[in-house]
């Protein structure tokens, strides 16, 4: 059961990693063409 909930954290932090990255571009891009 340790292992399930350690894979879920793994699949947790990877799926955060793209979102912060998705939204950080996105951000970016709509500062890109405010100015």
């Amino acid at each position: 059961a340790s292992q399930d909930i350690a894979s879920l954290k793994n699949i947790a932090g990877e799926t955060g990693k793209k979102l912060t990255n998705l939204a950080s571009s996105f951000l970016t891009d709509i500062q890109d063409r405010i100015l």
